[in-house]
Protein backbone atom coordinates (compact mmCIF):
# COMPACT_ATOMS: atom_id res chain seq x y z
CA UNK A 1 0.00 0.00 0.00
CA UNK A 2 2.84 2.25 0.74
CA UNK A 3 4.52 1.69 -2.85
CA UNK A 4 1.14 2.60 -4.25
CA UNK A 5 0.60 5.76 -2.31
CA UNK A 6 4.35 6.82 -3.68
CA UNK A 7 3.64 5.86 -6.97
CA UNK A 8 0.81 7.85 -7.07
CA UNK A 9 2.14 11.40 -4.66
CA UNK A 10 5.22 11.31 -7.36
CA UNK A 11 2.42 11.03 -10.18
CA UNK A 12 0.94 13.74 -8.85
CA UNK A 13 4.12 16.01 -8.04
CA UNK A 14 5.21 15.08 -11.77
CA UNK A 15 1.67 16.43 -13.24
CA UNK A 16 1.40 19.42 -11.05
CA UNK A 17 4.86 20.27 -11.92
CA UNK A 18 3.94 19.90 -15.97
CA UNK A 19 1.29 22.05 -15.73
CA UNK A 20 2.54 25.16 -14.40
CA UNK A 21 5.01 25.55 -16.44
CA UNK A 22 5.64 29.52 -17.19
CA UNK A 23 4.36 31.06 -20.64
CA UNK A 24 7.46 32.80 -22.27
CA UNK A 25 6.94 36.40 -22.92
CA UNK A 26 8.23 38.06 -26.15
CA UNK A 27 9.49 40.84 -25.63
CA UNK A 28 9.06 43.50 -28.66
CA UNK A 29 12.29 44.86 -29.59
CA UNK A 30 12.26 48.13 -31.71
CA UNK A 31 15.40 49.98 -32.81
CA UNK A 32 16.30 52.85 -30.25
CA UNK A 33 17.93 56.27 -30.89
CA UNK A 34 19.36 55.62 -27.00
CA UNK A 35 21.67 53.06 -28.50
CA UNK A 36 23.03 55.02 -31.35
CA UNK A 37 23.35 58.09 -29.19
CA UNK A 38 25.16 56.33 -26.44
CA UNK A 39 28.04 56.43 -28.82
CA UNK A 40 27.48 60.29 -28.91
CA UNK A 41 30.37 61.16 -31.51
CA UNK A 42 30.30 58.43 -33.53
CA UNK A 43 33.96 57.99 -35.14
CA UNK A 44 33.64 56.41 -38.64
CA UNK A 45 36.63 57.44 -40.76
CA UNK A 46 40.30 57.80 -39.88
CA UNK A 47 42.38 59.18 -41.76
CA UNK A 48 46.59 59.18 -41.40
CA UNK A 49 48.38 61.90 -42.74
CA UNK A 50 52.16 62.86 -43.23
CA UNK A 51 53.29 66.29 -42.63
CA UNK A 52 56.72 68.95 -42.75
CA UNK A 53 56.27 71.93 -40.41
CA UNK A 54 58.15 74.91 -41.75
CA UNK A 55 59.10 78.61 -40.35
CA UNK A 56 61.77 80.79 -40.02
CA UNK A 57 62.89 82.28 -37.35
CA UNK A 58 63.77 86.22 -37.74
CA UNK A 59 66.88 87.32 -35.81
CA UNK A 60 65.55 89.19 -32.80
CA UNK A 61 66.26 93.20 -32.31
CA UNK A 62 67.98 95.03 -29.65
CA UNK A 63 71.43 94.88 -28.33
CA UNK A 64 71.31 91.60 -27.02
CA UNK A 65 70.89 89.96 -30.50
CA UNK A 66 73.55 91.83 -32.11
CA UNK A 67 75.19 89.18 -34.88
CA UNK A 68 72.39 87.01 -35.13
CA UNK A 69 70.93 85.60 -38.07
CA UNK A 70 67.54 84.68 -39.15
CA UNK A 71 67.36 81.14 -39.64
CA UNK A 72 65.16 78.49 -41.56
CA UNK A 73 63.67 75.18 -40.42
CA UNK A 74 61.41 72.15 -40.29
CA UNK A 75 60.42 68.81 -39.29
CA UNK A 76 58.51 65.76 -40.24
CA UNK A 77 55.80 64.29 -38.44
CA UNK A 78 52.70 61.79 -38.60
CA UNK A 79 49.26 62.18 -37.07
CA UNK A 80 45.49 60.69 -37.79
CA UNK A 81 42.22 62.87 -38.11
CA UNK A 82 38.60 61.14 -37.06
CA UNK A 83 35.51 62.39 -38.94
CA UNK A 84 32.08 61.41 -38.00
CA UNK A 85 28.55 61.95 -36.75
CA UNK A 86 27.45 63.23 -33.50
CA UNK A 87 24.23 61.91 -33.23
CA UNK A 88 23.40 63.29 -29.56
CA UNK A 89 22.62 66.05 -31.86
CA UNK A 90 20.24 63.54 -34.47
CA UNK A 91 16.99 62.23 -33.69
CA UNK A 92 14.55 58.74 -35.37
CA UNK A 93 11.32 57.90 -35.55
CA UNK A 94 9.98 54.83 -35.95
CA UNK A 95 6.37 54.99 -37.79
CA UNK A 96 5.31 51.18 -38.64
CA UNK A 97 7.60 49.60 -40.15
CA UNK A 98 9.79 52.67 -41.62
CA UNK A 99 12.60 54.18 -39.54
CA UNK A 100 13.43 57.83 -39.89
CA UNK A 101 16.81 58.88 -39.10
CA UNK A 102 17.85 62.21 -38.87
CA UNK A 103 21.68 62.83 -38.44
CA UNK A 104 24.13 66.34 -38.38
CA UNK A 105 26.76 66.29 -41.11
CA UNK A 106 29.85 64.73 -40.48
CA UNK A 107 32.54 66.65 -38.76
CA UNK A 108 36.29 66.68 -37.47
CA UNK A 109 35.82 64.76 -34.32
CA UNK A 110 39.54 64.93 -33.14
CA UNK A 111 43.04 65.74 -34.92
CA UNK A 112 46.04 63.66 -33.08
CA UNK A 113 49.61 64.50 -34.21
CA UNK A 114 51.83 62.14 -33.33
CA UNK A 115 55.11 64.42 -31.51
CA UNK A 116 56.26 61.93 -29.99
CA UNK A 117 57.53 60.25 -33.26
CA UNK A 118 58.48 63.28 -35.03
CA UNK A 119 61.99 63.51 -36.38
CA UNK A 120 64.41 66.22 -35.91
CA UNK A 121 64.66 69.83 -36.26
CA UNK A 122 66.51 70.12 -39.70
CA UNK A 123 67.63 74.20 -39.82
CA UNK A 124 69.58 75.99 -41.76
CA UNK A 125 73.27 76.92 -40.77
CA UNK A 126 73.77 79.61 -37.77
CA UNK A 127 76.43 81.75 -39.59
CA UNK A 128 76.58 83.86 -36.87
CA UNK A 129 80.27 84.00 -34.67
CA UNK A 130 78.66 86.16 -32.40
CA UNK A 131 75.40 85.41 -31.21
CA UNK A 132 73.43 81.97 -31.95
CA UNK A 133 69.79 82.03 -32.80
CA UNK A 134 68.74 79.24 -31.25
CA UNK A 135 65.75 77.02 -32.75
CA UNK A 136 63.75 76.70 -29.42
CA UNK A 137 61.06 74.37 -28.63
CA UNK A 138 58.37 77.55 -28.48
CA UNK A 139 60.00 77.99 -32.07
CA UNK A 140 59.08 74.29 -33.09
CA UNK A 141 55.52 74.34 -31.25
CA UNK A 142 54.78 77.25 -32.99
CA UNK A 143 55.93 75.51 -36.67
CA UNK A 144 53.94 72.81 -35.28
CA UNK A 145 50.67 74.90 -34.61
CA UNK A 146 50.44 76.71 -38.29
CA UNK A 147 51.03 73.16 -39.91
CA UNK A 148 47.87 71.43 -37.90
CA UNK A 149 45.80 74.80 -39.04
CA UNK A 150 46.65 74.17 -42.20
CA UNK A 151 46.19 70.10 -42.07
CA UNK A 152 42.51 71.42 -40.72
CA UNK A 153 41.69 73.85 -43.41
CA UNK A 154 42.68 71.19 -46.45
CA UNK A 155 40.46 68.76 -44.70
CA UNK A 156 38.11 71.13 -44.21
CA UNK A 157 37.81 71.64 -47.72
CA UNK A 158 37.54 67.86 -48.93
CA UNK A 159 34.31 67.33 -49.46
CA UNK A 160 34.60 63.88 -50.26
CA UNK A 161 35.72 62.99 -46.66
CA UNK A 162 32.81 64.18 -44.93
CA UNK A 163 30.56 62.35 -47.25
CA UNK A 164 32.47 59.15 -47.02
CA UNK A 165 32.40 59.94 -43.05
CA UNK A 166 28.68 60.27 -43.83
CA UNK A 167 27.82 57.18 -45.84
CA UNK A 168 29.94 55.33 -42.64
CA UNK A 169 27.55 56.39 -40.04
CA UNK A 170 24.46 55.63 -42.34
CA UNK A 171 25.59 51.81 -43.02
CA UNK A 172 26.50 51.80 -39.29
CA UNK A 173 23.27 52.99 -38.02
CA UNK A 174 21.26 50.87 -41.06
CA UNK A 175 23.24 47.29 -39.61
CA UNK A 176 21.84 48.33 -36.62
CA UNK A 177 18.32 48.44 -37.60
CA UNK A 178 18.30 45.36 -39.54
CA UNK A 179 20.00 42.95 -37.00
CA UNK A 180 17.03 44.22 -34.35
CA UNK A 181 14.59 43.58 -37.69
CA UNK A 182 15.84 40.28 -37.99
CA UNK A 183 15.89 39.68 -34.43
CA UNK A 184 12.30 40.54 -34.54
CA UNK A 185 11.18 38.88 -37.93
CA UNK A 186 10.57 42.24 -38.81
CA UNK A 187 12.06 43.85 -41.77
CA UNK A 188 12.48 47.91 -41.67
CA UNK A 189 12.64 50.51 -44.54
CA UNK A 190 15.28 53.07 -43.37
CA UNK A 191 15.05 56.71 -44.67
CA UNK A 192 17.76 59.34 -43.55
CA UNK A 193 17.44 63.35 -43.68
CA UNK A 194 20.18 65.45 -42.89
CA UNK A 195 19.92 68.38 -40.20
CA UNK A 196 21.02 71.63 -41.54
CA UNK A 197 22.90 73.34 -38.22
Amino acid sequence: MKKIGLILMTVVLVTMSACSKKQETKNIIEPQLEQITSVCKLATLECYYHNVAKSKKSAGSGIEHIGESSRRFWLEYSGKIKLGVDMSKGSMEINDDVVTVRMPKAEIISIDPDLENMSEVIASKDNSFINKNKIKSNDVSKSVEAAEEAILESVQEDDSLFIQASDNAKRLIENYINQIGELTGKQYEIKFETIEE
